[in-house]
């Protein structure tokens, strides 16, 4: 469920006080402070907080949604779409998607909540989960979470408040701690600070008692804060640090907490403290590979509760480690930090855009453009959501309809999403988007393309199914391919038709047709087919003919398009081949209008 995109995007506890750090969601209790997948938030609390008139599901601008849409399109067939970390969590994050095969054959449960929540609950369209939902497996746990109708309200709660934070060009007291030698250095010069530490025996990594031997660069500062900081370059042997950290001491520190990169492109991160949690003192220390360098560390204090984030991109951040400290002091030393890892030498390190409460100010550059952007059409619109840029005030949203433009500029916006409705169904656009502040505006981002169409619903509903074995209704009979279920499968011979009856009086003109592969057993797959049409049951005209059709994966779906639809009474899918065995089969055959003249069809 969204291994590699967003695990743990959202995070939570057992307990009764909602608060909100970075967007990640928690509930405060007595037992502390755990994470849990966005599954178990989208069933479980998000639902429990909608009947008291929250709205949980909008948290990030509708990040799960975000999430479910990337997961679906990724599972989909066709090319890949863009990598995106919507902020994942440690493990997760550092994934590649591409390396990583797509699924099928799940239960929809997850995607059934995504859908009643957002597209049947507050009317927003999820296209790409609407497809996928429907490629897989309807079981009685899923069907518990299937919604058709829901008018209930919530609001959504107010976005969480979080220190503002400036650019840091000077101010910075550079500081050998414990003993560190030799004596290091920390200086700013043309967008970039560069730190050299040495190092006395005890780094950040084993120092239980907070004695470690670093350079620190930092300054004070009371009460909430944030601090922001890109680390491009790591020099030296296993076990060198470049970060950012927090403490309470500049020698013994009782509450400290960091988070850093090594040269080998790992990030690593630790807190130490007396923590609020019943056992008392906390500790956590952890180290995953990253995929490339630079990166972008972060560190974030709100009330008693320190957190530390990592990202890929300055802009989808990726909780860390988490702590509430029973006795953390109001000010604290807040910096960046190096250590060489090897008795008297130094290494050096590099940071830019090192930015956090209370800097200066000075020297703020453009910022770079979106990491990637990610367009998905629905009926008469596009829905657009790129990643964030660190710095930019707003994005420009651009549009062509030829691939690499030339784009015209639609809007300036100061969110993360925007929604494209000056579209025509059945077009194919392209889109980018830039970033930009005072100081300028950034390149285009990565572009992606969507095309717009109508709705469709099935209308193989309520009908009467058969075949040339006249098997309708038994184990795997024809009636299994109109059951709305990919779990279940139509098994007929190697060459034979499937036939479906709509009634007297629902004759309808079918625009397009839907076959879904079955569970195992790629050798029994359609390969060669008919799409036939008849008022009488006995008299066929052929709609479509295709060859050499290939199904990825299990319970994937591929759709046709009739050129010429006319209204029928029947049906028939003429399978002349399969790929080479002796039966073929099927799981879901549908028959897709846009406008069906009679009512009880379920969307599709």
């Amino acid at each position: 469920m969204l291994r590699i995109v967003a695990q743990r995007t959202i995070q939570g506890v057992i307990g009764s006080q909602l608060a909100t750090l970075n967007g990640a969601v928690y509930v405060e209790g007595d037992n502390g402070i755990s994470g849990f997948e966005p599954w178990r938030f989208a069933d479980t609390y998000a639902p429990v907080v909608w009947k008291q008139g929250v709205d949980l599901y909008s948290v990030m601008d509708n990040r799960i949604l975000a999430a479910g849409e990337y997961y679906a399109r990724f599972n989909a067939p066709g090319p890949m779409p863009p990598f995106v970390s919507f902020g994942a969590p440690f493990w997760g994050a550092f994934s590649k998607i591409e390396d990583s095969p797509r699924s099928s054959g799940q239960s929809r449960r997850a995607l059934n909540i995504l859908h009643g929540a957002y597209v049947v609950r507050k009317g927003i369209p999820a296209p790409w989960i609407e497809r996928y939902r429907h490629d897989q497996a309807e079981d009685s746990h899923s069907f518990l979470f299937r919604k058709s109708t829901d008018t209930s309200k919530a609001t959504p709660p107010p976005p969480p408040l979080f220190p503002p934070v400036a650019s840091v060009t000077t101010g910075l007291t550079n500081a050998d701690l414990n003993g560190c030698a030799p004596a290091g250095r920390g200086t700013y010069a043309n967008g970039t600070w560069t730190l050299a530490g040495g190092y006395n025996g005890v780094d950040p990594w084993s120092s239980d008692n907070g004695r470690d031997s670093v350079h620190f660069a930092y300054k004070t500062i009371t009460g909430d804060f944030t601090m922001v900081a890109k680390i491009t370059s790591v020099t030296g042997p296993t076990g060198v640090k470049a970060g950012i950290m927090v403490r309470d001491s500049l020698g013994d520190a009782a509450c400290r907490a960091w988070v850093a990169i090594t040269p080998g492109q790992t990030y690593e991160r630790a807190i130490r403290g007396w923590s609020s949690l019943p056992y008392g003192s906390n500790a956590q220390a952890m180290g995953f590979t990253i995929p490339q360098m630079p990166y972008w560390v972060k560190l974030e204090r709100v009330g008693k509760r320190i957190q530390t984030f990592v990202s890929q991109t300055g802009g989808d951040w990726s909780p860390a480690c988490v702590a509430g400290f029973d006795k953390l002091p109001a000010t604290l030393y807040v910096g960046l930090f190096t250590t060489s890892f090897t008795t008297g030498a130094l290494n050096q390190a590099t940071f830019t855009h090192v930015s956090m409460t209370g800097g200066d100010g000075g020297n703020p550059t453009a910022p770079a453009a979106p990491f990637s952007v990610l367009a998905a059409g629905a009926d008469r619109q596009v829905q657009l959501r790129w990643n964030e840029s660190f710095g930019a005030t707003g994005y420009r949203v651009k549009r062509a309809t030829t691939q690499g433009g030339p784009y015209t500029a639609l809007a300036t916006v100061f969110k993360t999403t925007y929604t494209d409705a000056s579209v025509t169904n059945g077009t194919t656009y392209y889109y980018v988007v830039s970033a930009g502040n005072a100081k300028g505006e950034s390149e285009n981002s990565p572009p992606d393309a969507a095309t717009p169409q109508a709705a469709s619903v099935n209308i193989a509903l309520g009908g009467t199914a058969d075949d040339n074995t006249d098997n309708p209704n038994g184990e795997e009979g024809a009636a299994k391919a109109f059951d709305l279920n990919p779990g279940s499968k139509w098994l007929g011979p190697a060459s034979g038709w499937l036939r479906y009856d709509l009634g007297g009086d629902k004759a309808q003109a079918v625009r397009r047709y839907a076959i879904t592969s079955a569970n195992d057993v790629p050798e029994r797959d359609p390969k060669d087919l008919q799409f036939q049409g008849s008022n009488n049951g006995s008299t066929w005209t052929t709609l479509d003919t295709r060859s050499d059709q290939n199904f990825v994966y299990r319970y994937q779906t591929n759709t046709y398009t009739i050129t010429g639809p006319a209204a029928y009474r029947y049906y028939r899918l003429n399978v002349t081949a399969n790929h080479g065995a002796d039966v073929t089969q099927l799981s879901e055959l549908g028959f897709l209008v846009e406008s069906p003249q009679f009512q009880g069809a379920p969307p599709r």
